[in-house]
């Protein structure tokens, strides 16, 4: 009866694996898959009516998406609902050398599709794979690509591709891969290379959120990461190898039919993932370091194996392939306190970002960026509108603009990079208004802005900003509220008594004042972290919560830097602050020039301890520092 009892559990979780493995998209989170027309009156320009292609599934349309994308412009290219037949390499700024900023948007996932011609030439060498679509020119220097965005579509391999990659990605700074599937015709019997390959130098960072791969050799590889990746509600299906994954991190991977569902070959944070197949292992950590929470496995001999013993599954509440750091051994007491309370992550809760349907074509209220037009934005958001678009490739702000009213999105189109020049005064401030949540999306500030803060949250409403820059406050009227941010370049971020969950952040800020990131007596969840430049990254104090689950700290200052900053080797400042605060955290800092020398200062009722390269190395797969977990809401 036991053994019966063994048996139906087993096949109940293989069951339900197999039923959840289905793709974490937009609709399968959020009841709806997005649909996007342009906003009537904007200078988006459309793949077929501005060059011509049909997108019958018949007619060759490689001639118009070369003509769109080989050049420095257009920056936002419009994909209506087709099927766009290609037969050759599609590749970002062939004919400039460069293409920095470029969204290309679908009408839908489902129905926009570009597909690689069956046989086509070059594609037919798996030991030189060549890729269909890349976002980067070999002469576009590798750490200036920067904010390279491609939404709602499908890149599809036809038949007898078997060198195909279908999408070589490459940003910096800032950039994402959002409601994308990249897909074979034939899965199993026609297999590509590789899915989506992270392959070219120095990528990072940016990130892969509601994302599918099917039928490929290799789903996904993030073998060049340079400045780290974020991953997020991704779907590998019919791969030999799911993922290889270098610095990045990870949450609600899902696998199906993959004899390899992970290969790890840097340090890998990887939370609430459902693995399932057939083979040996789940994970292969024969290369770099693995944090993993709540992960599940079905069909392999054991859910992770390295270099020492096997964790043998199916389900992994939390693994650390290193022993956990800290200034206070666990349960230690001492006149500062009592110890981490357990080696574990914080496990704050974590919530997904909001989103929300596009508007009809029409119902969009436009806004040209030339000139000044902080009037004409106001006027906007005060007339009634819910959204709101930027169009064009320039414009500046000269006065802060209150987000209030009925406004619950504005979005730039042409990847728009504005001047701010609000001195000291906020650029957007969220007051209080109709809408529970409030979207910012793809807005830049341009070289040359003058402006403290970009966004001061000043209601309790929930903000949203991604995929652009700036910097961000809170407001006393702010207390209490929200705040999502995904995959930005930003600084300073000063979270005051706010709940806030960061994806795919990029500070970059130097000197003994520029802390990039403070955590003033707030709740703070992040997901992957890049910076540069010597500067305290996170500061967390006064009772806060911070959970940091993946982050790389580079430093590549020369003497040049360090006089101009005021710091010298000797009186560097800590990578992490914690005063009388809760912190758990994985990170590696590194050079290539000097690196930070006191990762960790903890100040717990008077006494501080540090937490120094020299001793514990320049990495940690856990450093463990809290007292407390915050009361659940």
């Amino acid at each position: 009866m036991r053994n019966l009892m063994v048996i139906v559990l087993g096949l109940l979780l293989a069951a339900s694996l197999q039923t959840q493995a289905s793709a974490r998209s937009i609709e399968d989170l959020h009841g709806y898959e997005p649909r996007f027309l342009p906003p009537v009156g904007t200078e988006l320009k459309n793949i077929k009516t501005d060059f011509g292609a049909v997108g019958d599934g018949k007619t060759d349309d490689t001639a118009a998406f070369q003509k769109a994308i080989g050049g420095d412009a257009p920056r936002s290219i419009y994909i209506p609902a087709g099927t766009y037949l290609i037969s050759q390499q599609l590749r970002y700024g062939v004919n400039a050398a460069k293409k920095k900023r470029t969204l290309l948007i679908g009408e839908s996932q489902s129905k926009t599709i570009l597909k690689l011609a069956d046989g086509s030439a070059g594609f037919g060498d798996r030991a030189k794979p060549l890729p269909f679509v890349h976002t980067r020119h070999p002469k576009q220097q590798g750490e200036q690509n920067m904010a390279m965005f491609l939404y709602h579509l499908t890149i599809e391999i036809g038949k007898n591709n078997p060198g195909a990659i279908g999408l070589s990605y490459h940003s910096n700074n800032t950039g994402a891969i959002r409601d994308v599937a990249i897909r074979a015709s034939d899965p199993v019997n026609h297999r590509g290379a590789i899915g989506l390959a992270c392959s070219d130098w120095e990528v990072g960072p940016a990130s892969a959120r509601y994302l599918t791969v099917d039928g490929f050799e290799t789903g996904i590889a993030l073998t060049r990461i340079g400045n780290y990746f974020t991953m997020e509600h991704v779907t590998v299906r019919n791969c030999d190898t799911g993922v290889v994954a270098n610095t990045s991190s990870i949450r609600d991977l899902r696998t199906d039919n993959c004899k390899l569902p992970l290969r790890v070959q840097g340090m890998v944070v990887l939370l609430e993932s459902q693995l399932r197949g057939k083979g040996p292992m789940a994970v292969d950590l024969a290369e770099g370091s693995l944090l993993a929470r709540d992960l599940q496995t079905a069909g392999y001999a054991v859910a992770i194996k390295g270099p020492g013993d096997a964790v043998t599954g199916p389900k992994v509440a939390f693994f650390a392939s290193e022993a956990v750091k800290t200034n206070w051994p666990s349960g230690a007491g001492s006149s500062a306190g009592a110890g981490t309370g357990a080696d574990s992550t914080l496990n704050l809760p974590i919530e997904q970002s909001p989103e929300m349907q596009y508007p009809a074509a029409d119902q969009w209220a436009v806004v040209m960026a030339k000139g000044d037009i902080s009037d004409a934005l106001q006027k906007a958001i005060d007339s009634g509108a819910r959204d709101i678009a930027i169009s064009g490739t320039g414009g500046t702000i000269s006065k802060t603009i209150h987000l209030r009213n009925k406004v619950q999105r504005i979005m730039g189109f042409g990847v728009t990079p504005i001047i701010y020049r609000t001195g000291a005064q906020p650029v957007f401030r969220l007051d209080d208004g109709a809408a529970p949540v409030v979207i910012l999306e793809l807005l830049y500030g341009n070289y040359g802005s003058q402006a403290d803060t970009v966004m001061e949250q000043a209601s309790k409403r929930t903000l949203v900003f991604r995929h652009g820059s700036g910097s961000y406050r809170t407001a006393p009227e702010g207390y209490g509220g929200k705040v999502f941010m995904e995959s930005n370049v930003t600084h300073p971020l000063v979270f005051t008594k706010v709940h806030a969950w960061l994806r795919d952040m990029n500070t970059e800020r130097g000197g003994l004042d520029g802390t990039n990131i403070i955590n003033d007596g707030g709740v703070v969840w992040m997901l992957g972290h890049k910076t540069e430049d010597f500067a305290t990254k996170i500061l967390t104090k006064n009772g806060g919560w911070t959970e940091l689950l993946g982050g790389t700290y580079r430093q590549n200052w020369d003497q040049k830097d360090f006089a101009e900053k005021g710091i010298t080797p000797a009186n560097l400042p800590p990578l992490f602050i914690v005063e009388n605060a809760h912190v758990s955290m994985t990170y590696v800092s590194w050079g290539p020039n000097k690196p930070f020398e006191v990762l960790v200062r903890e100040t717990r009722d008077g006494q501080t301890l540090d937490l120094d390269r020299k001793t514990h190395g320049g990495s940690a797969v856990l450093f463990s520092g809290f007292t407390q977990r915050p009361p659940v809401k």
